[in-house]
Order: C-alpha cells, then structure tokens, then sequence
C-alpha cells in the first residue's frame, strides 16, 4: 500500500476514511458473497471449482501491534480472504490475472500474520475473477523460508521509510500517536 498508495497508506494507518473506487466496492462485495459461500459450504466459492475445505477461517483480520525492536511504533494488518490447512487462499477480482499478482508481498505478508496466530501457511492460491468476461482463473505457489525472509526485509525497509516521512511531515503530532519511538 505505501509505495503505490501512500496516500491511503497514511489515512489508513491513522484511521482516517479513506478513497473508495467503484471498482474497490465491487471487489468487497464479491469477496463478501465468497466467504459466506465458504462459511455456509464449507468449500471453496463455486466460480473457483467448489473444492471441499477442512476447517476453513475467511475473512480473517489479524494484527501484529508491533513488529518488535525499533518497529514498536508499526502495526502490521491484513485481512487473509481464506485460509485452510496451511494453504492461504485470496481472491482477486476485475481484469489482471492472477499470475499478475504472484510477485507481491502479499501472500509473505499474509504468511507471516498467520503464523502470528499459530497458523500454518504453506502455499499460497491467488483465485481470480473476471466479472466482465465471467472467467476464473488460478495461480498456486509455494511459501518458503526465502520468501518469508524477504517478506519481513521489505516490511522493514518499508517501515523505515515511513517512519521518517512521519518524522519529516509530524504526522504523529497532527494525527496522534508516538513520536519519538525508533
């Protein structure tokens, strides 16, 4: 979010409202219709092959309050569209593929919050959907330890930078929050 995003990054950071595109709706919505599909079968959405879960948990909000020493001013949340027996499953709508998705950080962030929680993740499956040619299709990979240790360096690097563009603007003072932790 912070680096195509900042914007929203910052408002959404300091709970503040944020932009909502047609597109943005449409996309909450879809996944909405999903996870009570999922909660009420116990399978995966029907567009995406209907395959039969174990324990499924969707929609899963979690947070990390702070990511330790010198990130103790960092919140790190993310909402896991699906998650089952080590594999975490997000859902991606409109015209991009979902093979366009597999190089973000996305599923290592998802990763590391689950196993926040003492979930396993172990694989990752991008479902898409396109509603404007009613087309699915998948992307599966693998979570490794590579992936993960990237996943945190990316956080990290990231972090920084937004801590300092806090500082500079004094965000904190104006919005709230700390303002000195390093």
């Amino acid at each position: 979010m912070w680096v195509r995003d900042w914007e929203n990054a910052i408002a959404l950071y300091f709970k503040m409202p944020t932009y909502v595109s047609r597109q943005m709706k449409e996309g909450r919505e879809w996944h909405q219709k999903w996870a009570e599909e999922t909660r009420r079968t116990g399978r995966l959405p029907e567009v995406f092959g209907g395959r039969k879960l174990i324990k499924p948990q969707t929609e899963l909000k979690i947070e990390i309050p702070n990511l330790g020493k010198g990130y103790e001013w960092l919140q790190l949340v993310g909402v896991i569209d699906a998650i089952d027996d080590g594999v975490i499953y997000e859902y991606k709508t409109g015209v991009s593929e979902s093979n366009s998705y597999v190089g973000s950080f996305q599923a290592g962030i998802y990763a590391i919050l689950a196993a926040s929680r003492g979930l396993e993740a172990k694989q990752c499956q991008i479902h898409h959907y396109n509603q404007y040619r009613n087309k699915s299709d998948m992307s599966i990979f693998w979570i490794t330890p590579k992936m993960l240790a990237e996943t945190d360096n990316w956080i990290k690097t990231i972090a920084g930078e937004m801590f300092q563009y806090f500082k500079d603007n004094d965000l904190w003072a104006r919005f709230g929050g700390p303002s000195e932790k390093t």
